[in-house]
């Protein structure tokens, strides 16, 4: 009788894990000048597409958020915006940042559950996902 069951189960198990799960997603800054504490969002892009930009807050205040990843996705970008002057611009050396803040990661085996993402003004961006 439960050998009938076995392969039944199995496939109903993911139904049973409660569907899709939120992925949560850290930043913190690391050996920021003195006078050069950008205030910042973080602004996370799945194939493209905006999926949640962060309040703002100064780069010396760490930062998270979750967020529901869309099924299927296969890369995420996500991009510090540091206002200078008034305007927002990607924290990169392009424009004259002294390092990129900028992650672009391949989900397309599975979603993660977790990113912890370091922008260390010396050493560069640094990325743990599990």
């Amino acid at each position: 009788m439960w050998r009938g069951a076995l392969p039944l189960l199995l496939v109903a198990l993911p139904a049973l894990a409660g569907g899709p799960k939120p992925t949560r997603i850290r930043w913190s800054f690391e050996n920021i000048v003195e006078g050069y504490d950008h205030l910042h969002k973080m602004v996370i892009a799945g194939d493209g597409a905006t999926l949640a930009t962060s309040e703002p807050t100064n780069e010396s205040v760490p930062g998270s958020l979750e967020l529901m990843l869309p099924a299927g996705a296969q890369t995420l970008r996500i991009v510090s915006m540091a206002q200078w002057e008034g305007n927002w611009d990607e924290h990169t050396i392009a424009n004259d940042y002294s390092v990129d803040c900028l992650w672009e990661l391949d989900v397309s085996d599975r979603p993660p559950k977790k990113i912890d993402l370091v922008c260390d003004i010396e050493e560069g961006a640094t990325v743990r996902m599990r």
